[in-house]
């Protein structure tokens, strides 16, 4: 399995998805953002090839890489995390272009991200204009705004091992790790066909 996450646009989210994607199926995360916030991770450097690794997650940074495209062509799934403001909307429609310009059967999941409880008519616009300029059918989700994110990241563990860690955390985490189930199913289900 190889899947990829990336947005033109750099600070969507992109790092802690990709590490808790994953973790989830065991996946050996490489990046080529030497700014990656993540620890344990294989650094693609600069301006050397970068080889497609089956049982690899790709994260890439919020900046046109020509060596990714080649990924991006035999990824069997690519995730693109986005935001509600506009800039971030528009490199979201301007990177799942880029992503079916290269691979005309891409497997595309739009993962709206860091979500607040009270979003709704925001939430619902996002997915407008998302839905307006997207043509290619790619399947959406969202992922809510949680502190459980910068905790797994800086605890080195996913969101799914922080819920399963005491019955007060499988209380208050019960609402990402739902998400990220829905995240890894729509993943499984692109896999499985």
């Amino acid at each position: 399995m190889v899947i990829s996450v990336m947005n033109l646009k750099g600070g969507v989210g992109k790092s802690s998805i990709s590490y808790n994607v994953a973790k989830y199926f065991s996946l050996k995360m490489v990046t080529n953002d030497k700014y990656s916030a993540l620890n344990n991770i294989k650094q693609m450097i600069s301006g050397t090839q970068i080889s497609v690794n089956d049982g690899s997650l790709y994260d890439f940074g919020g900046f046109d890489d020509k060596r990714i495209n080649t990924i991006i062509e035999k990824s069997d799934v690519i995730i693109v995390p986005t935001l509600y403001s506009r800039a971030d909307l528009q490199n979201t429609v301007i990177s799942v272009k880029k992503i079916t310009d290269i691979n005309k059967n891409a497997k595309v999941v739009v993962v709206i991200n860091r979500v607040r409880s009270g979003d709704t008519k925001i939430l619902d616009e996002t997915k407008e204009i998302l839905f307006k300029y997207i043509k290619h059918g790619v399947e959406y989700c969202t992922i809510r705004d949680s502190k459980a994110m910068l905790q797994s990241i800086n605890s080195n563990r996913s969101v799914f091992d922080i819920h399963k860690e005491s019955g007060l955390n499988r209380h208050i985490y019960s609402g990402i790790v739902n998400d990220f189930y829905n995240l890894v199913t729509i993943i499984e289900n692109y896999i499985d066909n």
